[in-house]
């Protein structure tokens, strides 16, 4: 639904959940703004868009508008051999840990990372135009990305490096030869 279109106190809630997100991208310095002439030639400026999600309770009620900031994937030119493959874990893996869990009378904890995606460095810069809503009248600028972002199309396995190098490097396990999702 069109924001544009909405009561006005909702259209307020979801433009301070859009502020909330860009301040969010900000902070973690995914990008930077340049002008559109300091754009290396060759170099393509990517669309962006944005993503809206009502967050709700078991109950069904509303809790949270939740804005997310994402590349146009869908209109990104990588070279030809580049991968943008990222494993996922097997589910007979993720059964047998609770079975083994319970069979020990262990406990699980699950872990959610916040913005999991702008953790990872894009290997190079990606350009972007500026978010709907939000371009700086009177200037040509754009942004300069250097961390990923949610809808390039080579985030999940940037994450995915991202999180195995610090699995591997920093608390020093190992990743398993049969699922490239289990670490011990």
């Amino acid at each position: 639904r069109d924001i544009q279109r909405m009561p006005a106190a909702e259209q307020l809630e979801w433009f301070d959940s859009m502020d909330t997100e860009l301040v969010a991208l900000q902070d973690k310095d995914t990008f930077t703004i340049i002008n559109r002439s300091d754009v290396p030639s060759g170099h393509q400026i990517v669309k962006s868009a944005w993503a809206f999600r009502r967050k709700r309770r078991p109950n069904g009620l509303i809790y949270k508008l939740k804005s997310r900031f994402v590349v146009r994937g869908d209109l990104q030119k990588l070279a030809e051999a580049e991968q943008t493959f990222s494993p996922v874990v097997d589910w007979s893996t993720v059964r047998l840990l609770f079975i083994l869990t319970a069979a020990q009378g262990l406990h699980t904890q699950t872990i959610d990372f916040n913005a999991a995606f702008v953790q990872a460095e894009l290997p190079e810069p990606l350009y972007m135009e500026l978010p709907p809503g939000y371009g700086i009248p009177g200037t040509d600028k754009v942004y300069k990305v250097t961390k990923s972002l949610y809808g390039d199309v080579r985030a999940a396995k940037l994450w995915y490096k991202h999180l195995s190098s610090a699995l591997v490097n920093k608390l020093g396990m190992t990743k398993s030869s049969i699922d490239s999702c289990l670490y011990y």
